[in-house]
């Protein structure tokens, strides 16, 4: 949760309530995962499985941006999507004013899709905000399967 009261975070994502976190846990189509560099937390990721061809990148968090732990999470995501379960759509939403992390989708292999206006309510402004749309198919992306433990590593919870 103190994730979410990072400056360049909180303008662009409401923080989870401690039940929203439990509900997501208890949740079989949920799934966090804690990005970790040199074992201390770094960031998260939380997908959303939709049905088997499916999977929604709800939230992606860092806390030292231009790190490149970012791009690892999305990496990694394209990987577990498409050659660990099969995916053959994934797909997010960003607040359109977060214009280096629509940069990072598109840099990465996601497609703009269109915009949701005033998509979104910011809880630290109060302001209605427009929502961007990002799809990704698997035949949009190559990914291979790599030795090793890559670093920094991502923790399912």
């Amino acid at each position: 949760m103190s994730l979410h009261e990072l400056d360049h975070i909180r303008k662009f994502l409401n923080p989870p309530t401690e039940d929203d976190i439990r509900r997501a846990f208890a949740s079989e189509n949920v799934k966090q995962f804690v990005l970790e560099a040199d074992g201390a937390p770094a960031g998260l990721l939380l997908l959303t499985y939709i049905e088997d061809w499916l999977i929604e990148m709800r939230r992606i968090a860092v806390v030292r941006p231009g790190a490149g732990l970012g791009t690892f999470a999305i990496q990694w995501f394209f990987e577990h999507a498409f050659a660990e379960r099969g995916a053959h759509r994934v797909y997010l939403e960003v607040a359109a004013a977060n214009e280096r992390a629509r940069r990072l989708y598109e840099r990465l292999g996601f497609s703009y899709e269109g915009t949701a206006r005033h998509g979104f309510r910011n809880h630290a402004s109060g302001a209605y905000e427009d929502l961007c749309g990002y799809g990704c198919l698997a035949m949009d992306v190559r990914v291979s399967r790599t030795a090793g433990n890559p670093q920094p590593c991502l923790r399912g919870r």
